[in-house]
């Protein structure tokens, strides 16, 4: 009796680690189809950001979707930014040309990091394997953290 308990024991528990090991196998898996697929996007130099959540340590709030958003190609960015405070940044108030315009493709990661300056602010736009896109906003006026992912146009 003590032998059949003891491999119904091990039997569950072997159970439950394939379980688990080909769960994690198929994540990975669309990891990599949204890894591909934001590859294929920022490849295009042509694409859009689309905020989701702003926040910083203290607070965060939930955006309209269609009043905060970035047009970006390798030039030129057309768009708006919603902050915490009531500051908005707009791109009609800089010259909106992209210079140190940078993406760099994490294959081990699987992130997608893209970089510009605009006059003097500073974007980074960090894709994570979940296909979320982390924005920071690094300004003389304001800085804007955000999160939203990144579409193709």
């Amino acid at each position: 009796m003590k032998k059949l308990v003891l491999l119904v024991v091990l039997f569950s528990l072997s159970t439950s680690f394939y379980v688990n090991a080909q769960s994690k196998k198929v994540q990975n898996e669309g990891f990599e189809a949204t890894y591909k697929s934001m590859k294929a996007i920022t490849d295009s130099q042509h694409y859009q950001y689309v905020g989701d959540v702003v926040y910083n340590s203290d607070d965060r709030k939930i955006l309209d979707k269609d009043l905060n958003q970035l047009e970006i190609n390798t030039t030129s960015v057309k768009g708006s930014l919603t902050s915490l405070s009531s500051f908005t940044y707009n791109t009609k108030t800089s010259n909106s040309k992209i210079t140190n315009y940078e993406v760099t493709f994490n294959d081990e990661k699987q992130t997608v990091l893209i970089e510009f300056n605009l006059d003097k602010d500073k974007f980074i736009i960090e894709v994570k394997p979940n296909g979320k896109a982390f924005l920071t906003l690094s300004s003389d006026v304001n800085n804007i953290r955000q999160t939203g992912m990144i579409k193709r146009i």
